[in-house]
């Protein structure tokens, strides 16, 4: 069986049938009701579902959810799919010897759909205020249980836009005066963020469920722009040179600094690049600063 295939469908069956369901019940509430009201009928509804389908794989064997939830923290993955897929061969599997291949395939099916309701119900629960702006706005578009590269859902560009939308006299006012050149960056700085655009976009692929870019177009955009303007640039149709200044390991380039001296250069290049707004850039870069790690 693949295992990862059935993983992608039901986490997509499941993804879909959710989003529905609550956006045909936020479209059913006054938006002047209190969010709280709302939300808890829509859990307490997902929360009977996943105990139903826990109900009956314990009909089935009163070990599968056990081993199945033990499992999960037994094996070290680095793709949640991989991860479903070491569970099931290695553990799921001896305990479904003597049931058919259509029978094994609606099991897992069933395990798979109580732990993916599960936890998107959770991150519903956690989203508080973002699914409450999505509510008001009718931005349904932007419906989403994860944010990306693991950020927060309130500290994603349309968490803000639609604040703003609600409140549009917080929207900062655009200085029309401004024009930083990009060329303001160093060679070092640009490689820098080179490296942390990387990461940012590598994180999303890796870790997330939904896999998608962490980014809008426009900053996609923006983040081009910047980021191709070395003076030094490479040679796209020759043989890369391991020894030249653009081929050095991105972030590697303030690894042999004290921590004081790699803060201060960092502090820098945050407060320079902080004028174009692009919310993963800015996080990840906080967080290089300090931890040394994206």
């Amino acid at each position: 069986m693949d295992y990862r295939k059935l993983y992608r469908e039901v986490n997509e069956e499941v993804f879909n049938e959710m989003k529905t369901y609550i956006i045909e019940e936020f479209k059913k509430s006054n938006k002047l009701r209190c969010y709280l009201k709302i939300q808890q009928p829509i859990i307490e509804h997902y929360n009977n579902i996943v105990a139903s389908l826990i109900n009956k794989l314990k009909d089935i064997n009163s070990s599968l959810l056990k081993t199945y939830n033990v499992g999960l923290s037994d094996y070290n993955c680095s793709y949640f799919e991989e991860l479903i897929e070491a569970v099931c061969e290695n553990e799921i599997e001896d305990l479904l010897v003597d049931f058919s291949d259509e029978d094994k395939h609606d099991i897992i099916y069933t395990l798979l759909k109580q732990d993916l309701i599960s936890r998107k119900t959770n991150d519903f629960r956690n989203g508080r205020a973002y699914f409450d702006l999505i509510r008001q706005t009718e931005k349904y578009k932007w419906f989403v249980f994860k944010g990306k590269d693991g950020f927060s859902l309130d500290n994603t560009a349309e968490y803000k836009e639609m604040y703003y939308l609600l409140n549009p006299e917080d929207r900062p006012e655009v200085n029309k005066q401004t024009n930083i050149s990009i060329k303001e960056f160093s060679d070092e700085e640009i490689l820098v963020l080179r490296g942390v655009f990387y990461k940012v976009i590598e994180r999303s692929f890796k870790y997330q469920d939904n896999r998608s870019v962490p980014f809008t177009k426009n900053d996609f955009n923006k983040m081009i722009s910047i980021l191709g303007n070395l003076e030094e640039e490479i040679n796209l149709t020759s043989t890369a040179n391991p020894s030249c200044t653009s081929y050095q390991t991105f972030l590697k380039l303030y690894d042999g600094l004290s921590s004081q001296k790699r803060h201060d250069k960092l502090d820098i290049l945050i407060d320079k690049f902080k004028i174009y707004n692009i919310k993963p850039i800015d996080i990840a870069l906080k967080k290089y600063r300090k931890t040394n790690n994206i």
